[in-house]
Order: C-alpha cells, then structure tokens, then sequence
C-alpha cells in the first residue's frame, strides 16, 4: 500500500469511476451542437480511451499503479490535444479540456500530493501545447482556464500535503505501529514507526503473512483473532503475542485489532502495534519478587503455600499423596556471629542450591524465613522414598561450603508429614513443623516423620512459650544448688546454681525442655541476669548467716545468648555489687560449644569479665568440637568434664580409660582446674582419685538441693569420715 494514498482495491474504483464519467460527459458534449466530422472523430477517440481506461484499471485491481496512471493520463492529454487542434479552437473544445482536466484532477488527487503535481503539470503543459494554434480571441480565455487549473492544482497539492503530513503524523505518533492486513493476515501497509520499534525497513513486511514473525506458541491464536475479527464488521479487540525483531529477538506485543474492511479507503483489518516488552519485564519482574525469595531464588511462603494446595487439590488423581519436610540449619546462628552476615547469606544460597539438586522437578523448594526451608514433594509413594530424600538433603547440607576461604561444615533437622484426605495445607505444615521440632529436640542433625503423639507435644511447647513470660514475675522458677565437692577430702568446694521451673498445673518442667524455649523468644537474657543475682545474693545471705569455716563458691551456669548480650558484663558488675558477693567465689559456666561460635570475641568478653574478677569454667567438656587446643587462648580457670567421659571410666574399653586420663593430664598441665560430672558410684570415684581429677559433682554424693538444705550438707561435709569409700 502506498503511504500516501488508499487502498489498492478503493484506489482502483475510483479512477474508473473517473475515467467513465469522463467518457460519459465526452459524449454528452456532442448533444447539444453536432461538431465537425473530424471532430465528433476526436471525441469518439476521447471518450473510447477514457472508456477503455476504466474497464483496464478495474481488471488489473490491485495491480493499478501510479506509474499506470502517469501513461493513461499522457496518452489522454495526448489525444485531447489533437482534437483541440483539429476542432480548430471551437469553444466545445475548450469544454472538452474542462471535462477531461476535472476527471484528471478527481482520480490524480486520490492518489496523494506528489502523483497530483506530476499529473497536472502534464496535462497542463500538453493543453498548452495543443493551444498554441488557436486564434489570439480564444487562445486567451484557453490560457485563462489552464492558469486557473493550475492554481486549483497548486492550492490543493498544498492542502493535501498538509493533511497528508497531519495524518502521517497522527499515525506515526499514534503510540503504535499501524498495521493493515487483508483477510489472509497478509500485510498491506505498515507505517514507518516500524523500522524503530522492530528494525524492520519500512514497507520490508508488505505483502509477507503477519503470523510469519509471530512466536511460534503465539501463531495459532493470532491467526483465531484475525479470522474472528474479518467476520464481524467494525469489531474491534485486544491481542497480546511475541513478534521477532529484525535482530532475532522476541519482543511482548500488545495489539488493538479492528476490522475496517467494510470501509473503502482502508479495505483491512488494522492492527497497533505496540511494543510492551519492557513492561512485561517489570510486571513478570514484580510477580516474581512478590512470590519468590530475594535472595535464594526459592519460592517464598505465599508461593510456597499455593503450591501445597495445588498437590492437596490433585490428591485423588495423583499416584501417591504429598508430604512436606521442613528443615532447619542446625547452630546457624554461630556463621552469623563469627563470620558476618554476608557469610550467613552466602551460606543459605548454596544450601538453597544444594536442596533444588535434592528433589525432583515437579517438587518445589521454598524459604520460609531466616535459616528455615520446606520442600512439599508432588508425590511420595512410599516411607522409604520419603526416609531416603530426608537422608539425601542431611548428607548434602552435611558437605563443607567454602565463604571467605574457610570451609563451613553445618547441619540440619529434618521434620516431614505426609497429607491425609481432606487436610488444610495450614495443618500438614503444622505437622511437619512438629515432627522437626521434635528431630531438633532429639539431638538435631537427624530427621523425624511426624507422629500424632507430637501434636500434643507442640501444644505444650506453645503453652510453656506463654507461660514462661509470666514465670519469673509469679515466682514459679527457683535456684537448687548441687554440691561440688574435693575428691580428696570430701569437703564441698562450690555449690551449681541449677534452675528449675514448677509450672502450677503442669508440675515440674525439665530444663532441657524451657531453657531453649527461653532462648528462642530471648527470655533467657532477663531470667539469667536474675539467676545470677539470686545465686550471688543466696551465696552472700548464708556467710551472714552461717560463716562456714570455707566459704563455697556459685557456678552459674550462662547461655550463648547471654554472653552475645552488650550488657552482660554489667549484669554480672551490678549483681556482684548488689549482693556485695566477692567476685572471685563466682564462677560462670560457659559450654564447649559457644565459645567455639566466634573464639576471638568469646576471649575478648570473657576477659572484660575476668577483669571483674570472677572465674571462667568450661562446661560440659568433650561435647562441642572435642578440641584442646583453643583451652590455652581463652581465660579459663577450670574445665568440667562431661558424664559421658565418666561413664567410660567403668568398663572393659581401655581406650575409654586412656582418654579420660588424657584430657584430666592435659587440663593439670595448662594449669587449670578439673571437675567431673555425672559422679554416680563408687568405682568411678576410685578411678576418679586415681587419675588426679580434682573436684567433682553428682548424686553419689548429692542431688540438688534446696537452698534452707545448703547448712546441713556443708556442716556434714565438713567431716571427712562421712566422704564416700569405693564398695
């Protein structure tokens, strides 16, 4: 389609139109004066051209160009300037100029501003020529009426090439690209915005079929939307496809088709085009962020959510019912605080990673918060396909992950529940999370299948969460003291603050059971600074009291939460001085594993309360990281071995035997005290005695006790005799 004009099919109406009214008002002109012989012989040869030329331009059609008007109006303008010479410059041939000059004028117009010039220009110039023998008494008015056409030729070629510019304007600025196909998709014109929207040269697609550059999954429903559209007239609708660039990419189309075949200067269905790639982006862009992790790429817990809905939904048609396994990364926290943030960070991307190698592709991944992911698996036939993606997501998290050129070992608990008919997507995962807690509770780095029994258990842990905010104020929690005594002489050397919990319609609580809880809603920050205070203010009430011949000392035991705690150190400096306590007969109990999360500010903070001036015990020992090295980098007065190094006093394993007196000479050589729990009977005593360990605790000698009961177990320690003796 030419730019400037209609149609094809319209373009061609019209001119015929023109050239048979022409031919038509030739031969009317012979009616009211017969002319000359010669002359009735031009007007015939006229009006027979005029007359083929309609039934010519409407054969070719489409196929009616410019350039084939350009000849049809020469050999026209030819042929009436003949006549004019021939008719000797009567005034009916001058009528004749007229008539043919105004069909001229009415089918050049048509096709646009420049092929309106060029026409005019040789119609003109071949009148002229033809009337350059008429007698001067004609040949004025003659040239009167070729100026005058000339001037009506001028004015409207720049009428036209104002609204030509106006419109072309319109449509390149339209905020589209114009596009008019016939009813085949075929492209008929296409305006210039397209070379900067799709790099196509302008008019390079007319005559190709549009769904050619259509997406190939796009193709079968454009071509449904065009042949919709070509059916009913003036309909119009919205379309959204991918076209190819001139440069091979795909870019997201948004089209508004309306079908204007029914008009005759259009003949089309006319298509705008505009490109909504960059828009699309940022849409699917927002989607995603919306649904997905920020920084794993996982799905997030809405996603995640859908996800188990949709498996609950296909339950009946699937093969096997979907199951949930919620994972935590077990001490998370220690990456955090040693090693930063940042490290934290890249330590979950590569976990992420490592879970998505773990699964199939139709199971989704997801983050939920923190170190805390879910796996819902579309379908689990069995217990031993569950039981083995659980053991193959330990054994994945279980490999070293290198972040600032260290290797990072971590681990994870494992929780899963398998879907029952009928269940809400908020109670699998609730199950799920049950069943982890208790993998979490049974030692971590292990994986659990849930248990209607843990229901309850999950229960009673929400319930402990709640009641353990009111606890300290109600005076539920209470200190016991638990004796340590010299192995040698029997006397009591230290007394261990132990917290207890006596909950009023649940009885006693085990400390295993609400000191995590404590620490997980940060709790454990204000009943540890009272456990301290308590312990100082009971140790110093009883030297007023009973004045023992040596006075004990108090352990306290302190959470890792406590120690991260700015304020710690000020805790232990007001208690001290609120009791009036000497600082030298407190002594906190710190286990293996917390001072290993971050050893160089573990030291430093230890040592601002060495400078208080009480004493540093290590706890628990052999249970962390089994490691005797970092003993001689932190300030550490005396180190407790734990009961499980004592059990493997008694028995037939020498090697147990060759440990425990390894670590007991180890600790003597550092300079360090020695303490060992868990002292149960008398052979383990002997042993005790026998490898030099100095001090020790347990029910062999007494459980702990209440604090009115602390009097007469010192006054009866005090005597030697009373010291147990191996049986």
């Amino acid at each position: 389609m030419d730019s400037e004009g209609g149609g094809w099919r319209a373009r061609s109406r019209v001119a015929a139109l023109m050239y048979a009214s022409g031919a038509v008002l030739t031969a009317l002109s012979m009616l009211p004066v017969p002319p000359a012989v010669v002359n009735r012989g031009g007007i015939i040869a006229v009006g027979a051209v005029a007359l083929a030329a309609a039934v010519v331009i409407l054969l070719l059609r489409h196929r009616y160009t410019i350039a084939l008007s350009h000849a049809t109006s020469v050999i026209g303008t030819v042929l009436v300037a003949w006549v004019i010479s021939m008719a000797g410059g009567t005034y009916l041939s001058i009528l004749y100029v007229m008539i043919y000059i105004w069909v001229v004028l009415f089918a050049v117009f048509f096709y646009g501003t420049r092929a309106a010039l060029v026409h005019a220009l040789i119609c003109s110039a071949a009148v002229a020529f033809g009337l350059v023998k008429l007698p001067p008494s004609e040949r004025s008015l003659t040239w009167a009426i070729s100026t005058a056409t000339m001037l009506l030729v001028v004015a409207g070629y720049h009428f036209m090439r104002r609204h030509s510019s106006r419109l072309r304007g319109l449509v390149e600025y339209s905020g589209g690209v114009v596009t008019i196909v016939d009813r085949d998709g075929v492209v008929r014109y296409q305006s210039g915005l397209v070379e900067r929207v799709f790099g196509y040269r302008e008019g390079a697609l007319v005559g190709a079929p549009l769904p050619a550059v259509v997406h190939h999954d796009d193709r079968d429903r454009v071509i449904a939307v065009l042949a919709e559209s070509a059916v009913e007239p003036r309909s119009s609708s919205t379309l959204h496809c991918r076209l190819r660039h001139h440069d091979g990419s795909w870019r997201n189309v948004e089209a508004s088709v309306e079908n204007l075949l029914g008009d005759p200067a259009v003949d089309g269905i006319v298509l705008s085009l505009r490109d909504v790639t960059e828009r699309t982006r940022l849409q699917d862009q927002l989607t995603f962020q919306a649904f997905h992790d920020p920084l794993t790429g996982l799905a997030n817990r809405a996603l995640f959510l859908d996800r188990v809905e949709r498996r609950l939904a296909r339950m009946r048609s699937s093969s096997g019912p979907p199951a949930v396994l919620m994972l935590d990364l077990d001490d998370f926290k220690s990456v955090n605080d040693s090693m930063g943030h940042s490290a934290g960070d890249a330590l979950l991307v590569a976990v992420a990673g490592r879970l998505r190698d773990c699964v199939r592709g139709g199971d989704t991944v997801a983050r939920l918060g923190g170190d805390e992911f879910a796996i819902v698996l579309s379908d689990c036939q069995s217990e031993q396909e569950l039981s083995e993606v659980a053991d193959r997501i330990l054994a994945a998290v279980r490999q070293p992950v290198a972040i600032c050129d260290r290797q990072v070992i971590t681990g994870a608990s494992v929780g899963a529940a398998v879907a029952t008919p009928g269940e809400p997507p908020e109670d699998l995962l609730r199950d799920a999370d049950a069943a982890l807690y208790a993998a979490k509770r049974r030692g971590k780095g292990r994986y659990e299948r849930f248990d209607p029994r843990m229901t309850g258990q999950i229960a009673r842990r929400v319930q402990l969460k709640s009641d353990l905010r009111r606890a300290l104020d109600d005076g539920e929690l209470h200190v016991l003291y638990q004796p340590i005594v010299n192995l040698d002489s029997g006397r009591t050397r230290a007394f261990e603050a132990l917290l207890r919990w006596r909950h009023p319609s649940l009885g006693l609580v085990p400390p295993l059971e609400f000191i995590p809880l404590a620490e997980e809603t940060g709790l454990i920050l204000d009943i540890g600074r009272w456990v301290v205070h308590e312990a100082c203010a009971q140790t110093r009430r009883y030297d007023d009291e009973h004045a023992p011949w040596e006075a004990p000392a108090v352990t306290v035991n302190v959470s890792g939460r406590q120690l991260e705690s700015a304020a710690f150190v000020d805790d232990v400096r007001a208690a001290l001085s609120a009791t009036g306590l000497q600082p030298s007969r407190l002594v906190l109990e710190i286990t293996e594993s917390v001072l290993l999360q971050d050893l160089a500010a573990m030291a430093a903070r230890l040592e601002s309360l060495k400078r208080i001036g009480v004493r540093i015990a290590i706890d628990d020992f052999g249970t962390g990281y089994s490691s005797l090295s970092y003993l001689h980098q932190l300030p550490v007065d005396l180190v407790k071995i734990d009961k499980s190094f004592v059990n493997g006093l008694v028995g037939a394993d020498p090697r147990k035997r060759a440990l425990v007196e390894g670590v007991i000479g180890l600790i003597a050589a550092l300079g360090l005290k020695s303490v060992a729990e868990g002292i149960e009977n008398p052979e383990q005593l002997q042993r005790l005695r026998a490898l030099a360990c100095e001090h020790g605790q347990g029910y062999l000698f007494a459980p702990p006790l209440p604090a009115e009961q602390l009097p007469a177990w010192i006054a009866r320690s005090s005597t030697p005799a009373l010291m147990p003796t191996p049986a």
